[in-house]
């Protein structure tokens, strides 16, 4: 008689031997079974080994022998040889896939009462961990280069005649060099295996219906509901509700206790992925994707289903093949010479076959890393994208052609742009119960405001064109400047007062150092006037937008472009960039707010925000809330964040001029027709403090760095400092 151990799912001692291998460590453990970091002796490598240990029908001895439970009705016993005898089964079919999206799995033993699993080990991290540390959610890019290849991997399972059936962020893992493989198969089982009523482990939100007994039979699309909901997952930041729960609460109230992916207003998102996203979480098994490939074009923006193909069966161990030929070899035939365009075709192909053979080597010797590699590809598609668009705006202008409307689609982006993290500073707390300390004179309407050179200077631009720079204490008018009255007052103050961006004539830049408040740099590249401009949170880059939709990205630093963004589908009429550097939102005439990837210099969405015009946008500098306000009494606050909820405010002006955070994040400041300036405390969605100083309401306002002061400006002509 084995004597139990107290701890029901103890794991080997660390040192165990396991035919040639020697246990060193736990890497995870789960309902069906405990996964161990071992050693290889004989080939010094390291190696991982999962162990069939189904804890709820059995534990293991003093002697580390697995055994079924003592007592009950018996059945135990039966499960687990059963379940044992499954997964034998199971290692010995995926010990023949050779697939770079599967866990490869050498070989497998039988010992202690028990068998194991042993496996490629790579060092790396579960989808689980990685979204933990990542915000609590995946980046649409980063969602695609997941899901894409998984989807990959499980339609080759599915064809094999197998399901894994447990498919949840914890089962995908990510290496190190971020390619994604599915694990785990613990739970999978042959489609027509043996299934013991009632004692199926499931992973409660992300099984589907029909895995609990009596609710239908398993198939493909059973895994399409688990993919379905790991994307849920990974796009909401929630849990996917159970899908039992679901089906007793629909059929009590009618209604879905989870919300569907398409009603989160993400703008990380396109609107095809959450419609995928929902489609693959439907109940009845039949209204799904009916299999991963047709999932997976859904997510491409296909329909979502599956396209006719042929399935090629290669001979040899080639990564991403499975099976073995039966092709019979026919006796060779003469065939005509190739012609000039072949052969031509054919040393090209020879050739980039070499180059990528040439780059492998370089990559696995650690002679060339492959950022590196990925740098000098991205260069080599911008010379000439760069050039081509440069000389065609430079004829057109010649000749006075007007672009079209519709942009051509923008190529891939040739440069990866990272922001520096900007310098950790004290915040202090945002005073809302401030008094005017200034009034200045406005000879002409007031475009733009912002504070400068350490917040001892405030910039006024004007309609007309003209700048004044006024001292932020005194009242003293210090300079004028005279920008393009084409831009319609636009221009941009670095987070840190330190440079101003200003269009001095209709398609080009000035930077000028506030410090000592001369020019340093001239920006030119546009071939319409430019009217918005925006700097990330470093200063580090500069975004301008001009009236014909082009969209280009600066580099500060070397005052030089670094890549033509998508062009904006309207006319951009505010322009806010996240406080990470990352993402560029607009909002344009059409009420729509279109998001850029400032740093793949990709468009990431278009989501049609509201009925009105959007004149009015910013984020928090906590980067928890981007504002958006218009006319109509519109003025939403969407959650940047995935466990926020957004929300419109009530009570909005009937025009939304101005919107602008507080340094603190605490008070959004909104500047409205016929209203004061109002101070809303965000986390409340209440106004709290309204300034009265302007007739006619207030039409632009900026706020200091430090919060101290805040500039207003309005149609009755005064430009008012608050303090």
């Amino acid at each position: 008689m084995q004597t139990r151990v107290q701890n029901k799912n103890n794991p080997l001692p660390v040192g165990s031997r396991l035919g040639e291998y020697t246990i060193q460590s736990v890497l995870g453990h789960g309902g069906f079974g405990i996964t161990y970091l071992a050693h290889d002796n004989n080939l010094n490598s390291l190696v991982a080994i999962k162990e069939y240990f189904p804890e709820s029908y059995a534990e293991r001895g003093e002697n580390s022998t697995i055994h079924p439970r003592t007592g009950g009705d018996g059945s135990d016993a039966e499960i687990y040889q059963w379940g044992l005898q499954e997964f034998l089964k199971e290692a010995q079919a995926l010990a023949r896939f050779k697939h770079n999206y599967i866990v490869r799995v050498l070989r497998y033993l039988e010992a202690n009462g028990t068998a194991y699993m042993t496996m490629e080990y790579e060092e790396g991290e579960s989808l689980s961990a990685y979204i933990r540390s990542h915000g609590g959610f995946l980046s649409e890019p980063d969602l695609l280069r997941v899901f894409l290849p998984i989807l990959t991997g499980l339609q080759a399972v599915h064809e094999a005649g197998m399901l894994h059936l447990d498919i949840k962020p914890d089962n995908i893992y990510l290496r190190r060099s971020g390619q994604p493989m599915l694990i785990d198969f613990g739970s999978a089982r042959q489609r027509h295996g043996k299934m013991e009523s009632g004692r199926i482990a499931l992973t409660r939100g992300y099984s589907a219906l029909e895995q609990y007994p009596g609710y239908g039979e398993i198939g493909p699309a059973t895994d399409v509901y688990s993919v379905g909901a790991t994307l849920y997952r990974c796009i909401t930041g929630r849990e996917p509700v159970d899908s039992l729960e679901r089906h007793k609460t629909l059929g009590v109230n009618r209604a879905d206790p989870m919300p569907p992916a398409t009603r989160f207003e993400r703008p990380l998102y396109a609107a095809h992925i959450r419609q995928c996203v929902d489609l693959a979480l439907r109940l009845p098994a039949e209204e799904r994707p009916a299999s991963a490939r047709a999932l997976q074009n859904g997510l491409m923006g296909k329909e979502a289903r599956e396209e006719k193909s042929v399935n090629l069966v290669t001979p040899g161990h080639g990564s991403g093949f499975i099976g073995i030929s039966d092709a019979v070899v026919k006796p060779q035939r003469w065939r005509p010479r190739r012609g000039f365009l072949e052969s031509t075709f054919l040393f090209l192909l020879a050739t980039a076959a070499m180059a990528i053979a040439a780059a492998k080597i370089l990559i696995d010797t650690g002679r060339l890393e492959t950022d590196e590699l990925y740098a000098w590809f991205d260069r080599a598609q911008e010379l000439p994208y760069d050039a081509g668009r440069e000389i065609k705006r430079f004829i057109d202008a010649q000749l006075g052609i007007t672009p079209a409307a519709t942009a051509a689609p923008t190529p891939a982006p040739r440069r990866v742009v990272r922001s520096r993290p900007a310098p950790e500073k004290i915040i202090p707390p945002f005073v809302p119960d401030k008094t005017v300390a200034l009034t200045l004179a406005a000879h002409s309407p007031v475009a733009s405001l912002a504070f400068a050179r350490d917040n001892g200077m405030l910039v006024v631009a004007h309609e007309d064109g003209a700048v004044n720079l006024w001292e932020a204490g005194t009242g003293e008018l210090l300079s004028s400047l005279k920008s393009s009255a084409a831009s319609l007052g636009a221009l941009a103050v670095s987070a840190d007062g330190r440079w101003l961006a200003l269009p001095v004539d209709p398609k080009a830049v000035e930077i000028r150092d506030m410090h000592m408040n001369v020019p340093v740099a001239k920006l030119t590249g546009h071939a319409a006037a430019i009217t918005r401009l925006a700097f990330s949170a470093d200063g580090g880059h500069l975004v301008t937008v001009d009236k014909d939709s082009a969209v280009i990205l600066w580099d500060m630093a070397e005052h030089k472009k670094i890549f033509d963004l998508p062009p904006a589908k309207h006319e951009i009429l505010a322009l806010a960039v996240a406080p990470n550097g990352s993402v560029l939102a607009g909002g344009d005439i059409e009420g729509g707010i279109q998001y850029w990837d400032l740093a793949g210099g990709k468009e990431l969405a278009y989501v049609p925000a509201q009925p009105v015009p959007i004149g009015a946008l910013a984020y928090s500098p906590d980067g928890k809330w981007l504002a958006a306000g218009g006319q109509q009494h519109q003025l939403k606050l969407w959650g940047a964040g995935l466990n926020r909820n957004d929300r419109a405010l009530r009570d909005a002006p009937e025009e939304v001029n101005a919107v602008q955070f507080t340094p603190d994040s605490r008070w959004l400041l909104l500047g409205g027709k016929d209203r004061p300036l109002e101070i809303l405390e965000v986390e409340q969605g209440q106004v709290t403090h309204r300034l009265a100083g302007h007739d006619g309401g207030v039409s632009v306002l900026a706020v200091s760095s430090d919060g101290a002061r805040v500039a207003t400006s309005g149609a009755d002509g005064k430009i008012l400092i608050w303090k």
